[in-house]
């Protein structure tokens, strides 16, 4: 048997990969700023560098530990603690060497991995990092500036730290942005003329789905920052303002293939993370596992959605979390989800599973963009307007602070109650009407673009503003008016109703096209009464002062309270005066 003295000494596997470099100290808390130099990787082929770390001096035991936790990057060494904490100690002595120990700005670390944006002390920001150089740009919601900024990293309130993998460069251009949208608007009118407003309906979710960390009320990013202290009164700290800003779900509705929704999960994909994006489509994913990616700021995007019992999981829990940002707790494991849930459906609404007795309540937290039962058009050059949308979406990656920057214009502020009653015959709940409060805010600055710039306007552009692929299938939409109900919406937005004779009854007849946008139009108008058909159609020329013959909706005055003819002769007789 070999003497022990003669068996080969075992040498540690593992190396550092990583130095610690002290540029001050705070003399009062003896907190130790540092910058920690990480060797080249696989995640970073050219080495990173984390700045602004702090450790206490009665941290030093734990030091690497303590470091990468605030890194949040695995910081490895062969030292012991007690080794690790001597050479931590050296290299305090190395900066007393140069430093005189003075106290300097005191900033938090935010810490940041991906381009979601994230809100700081009521501003809102957006970064990235190309060869170790990391780029920040602040996001703008008032009228008076752009729609971003490059700001100087010294000129910022606190110190970012990107723990993230390499990505493309971004860059601001309003115009140029804008001119990209107008562009995928022109091409979806296109591949699918049967849904007017698709493309403005589609941009103004995703920038909605996009800004989820900014949008909902939720403190700060302190709560990022690399403070271990949640006391009140914080330096540079402003307290949480409530916004009443919640947030639903984004899902695309179609029972039929080919209208669109993987092409439409692929365009969110290309728009976050670029052509080459590897992660972030899923067909079926647990809830505990969404959870830790959603915690990153990375969305869960969902394609040919599984209508199972761990998607109704998935869809039940992730619908309440999301909704007011609210902490999840699995496992003793608590994270607070930074992005949203994207899914890609071929059911019903209330057909998909969830959990509990209060279904409704989860359906009412879905957004919904229905892309109708038929595919998109192929008129001989469908691949070309795929074409232009996927370059619209590569310009809009390229500028993406401005693309989040108007976003934020046209998200930004929650609907109030003088806006809510623009929506009230479409809906009853905020929540749907705030969504198309911000298709209206982007229909009028692509509106506005159009005509200062001299572009021709697209299809959606040049007619009214249509919600309508947002209210098909909502459940938070109206879906029936009755016929009273519907003759006082007639007289209130200054329709014209005449008494007139059909089928030897008489009756009313009014004009209903501007009612067709409407979502309870289709039902409202084909219900019967005891198997009669309480609207009928008739042609009538008595709308028109030169006699052109219209089509108009013809109702039985035996359906009427005789209050509500009272009224309408009152109405007719106001309208013939004026007339004559």
């Amino acid at each position: 048997m070999a003497d022990a003295d003669e068996r080969p000494r075992k040498t540690p596997k593992v190396q550092q990969n990583h130095s610690v470099t002290v540029t001050s100290i705070d003399t009062s808390t003896m907190d130790h700023v540092c910058d920690i130099t990480i060797l080249p990787d696989l995640l970073h082929p050219q080495g990173t560098v984390k700045r602004g770390i702090k450790i206490a001096e009665n941290e030093f035991s734990k030091g690497c530990q303590v470091l990468g936790r605030r890194c949040n990057y695995r910081l490895l060494t062969p030292l012991s603690r007690f080794a690790y904490s001597s050479y931590l100690n050296k290299a305090t002595e190395n900066f007393l060497k140069n430093g005189n120990g003075d106290v300097i700005e005191d900033k938090p670390v935010v810490q940041s991995q991906n381009q979601t944006p994230f809100r700081y002390n009521s501003k809102c920001y957006v970064c990235s990092s190309t060869k170790n150089t990391v780029t920040v740009f602040e996001l703008f919601d008032n009228e008076d500036k752009g729609f971003a900024e490059k700001v100087e990293l010294e000129n910022l309130p606190f110190y970012i730290n990107w723990c993230g993998p390499e990505i493309k460069t971004m860059d601001v251009n309003d115009l140029e942005c804008l001119s990209a949208m107008v562009k995928i608007v022109r091409a979806l009118d296109d591949l699918q003329p049967n849904i007017e407003g698709l493309g403005i309906c589609v941009l103004a979710e995703f920038g909605r789905f996009l800004l989820y960390n900014v949008l909902v009320d939720d403190g700060c990013v302190e709560d990022d920052s690399d403070s271990e202290n949640d006391d009140d009164g914080g330096e540079g700290v402003e307290e949480a303002t409530f916004r009443g800003y919640k947030q639903l779900l984004l899902v695309f509705q179609s029972q039929a293939s080919e209208t669109g929704k993987s092409f439409f999960a692929e365009l969110l994909l290309r728009l976050l993370y670029g052509k080459k994006w590897k992660d972030g489509l899923y067909s079926t994913i647990t809830f505990d596992s969404a959870k830790k990616i959603l915690c990153k700021g990375e969305p869960i995007v969902i394609d040919d959605y599984n209508n199972d019992d761990v998607t109704a999981v998935l869809l039940t829990r992730g619908s309440k979390s999301i909704w007011g940002k609210a902490k999840i707790t699995v496992n003793s494991a608590s994270v607070v989800p930074k992005a949203n849930i994207f899914l890609c459906i071929n059911e019903k609404i209330k057909d998909l599973l969830v959990k509990g007795k209060n279904k409704t309540e989860i359906y009412q937290k879905l957004s919904v963009i229905a892309l109708g039962e038929e595919g998109l058009k192929n008129f001989g050059n469908k691949d070309e307007k795929f074409n232009e949308v996927l370059q619209g979406i590569k310009t809009l990656k390229k500028y993406y602070p401005s693309f989040l920057g108007l976003m934020l214009k046209v998200c930004g502020s929650y609907i109030s109650g003088e806006e809510f009653e623009k929506y009230e015959l479409i809906t009853k709940h905020e929540r749907l009407a705030n969504i198309l409060k911000n298709v209206s805010n982007l229909y009028e600055v692509l509106n506005k673009f159009c005509e200062e710039e001299n572009i021709e306007k697209p299809l959606s552009l040049q007619k009214e503003v249509n919600f309508c692929c947002l209210t098909d299938k909502s459940v938070m939409a109206l879906t029936f008016k009755s016929p009273k109900q519907i003759v006082e919406i007639v007289i209130s937005s200054g329709g014209k109703i005449v008494f007139t004779e059909h089928q030897s009854q008489d009756g009313i007849a009014f004009l209903f096209k501007s009612l067709q946008k409407y979502p309870w139009f289709d039902d409202s108008f084909t219900a019967k009464i005891e198997g009669v058909s309480v609207f009928k159609k008739m042609r009538t020329r008595q709308f028109n002062t030169h006699r052109l013959e219209e089509v108009a909706a013809f109702l039985s005055l035996e359906i009427l309270h005789t209050p509500l003819i009272e009224k309408i002769r009152n109405y007719v007789g106001v309208i013939v005066g004026v007339n004559e």
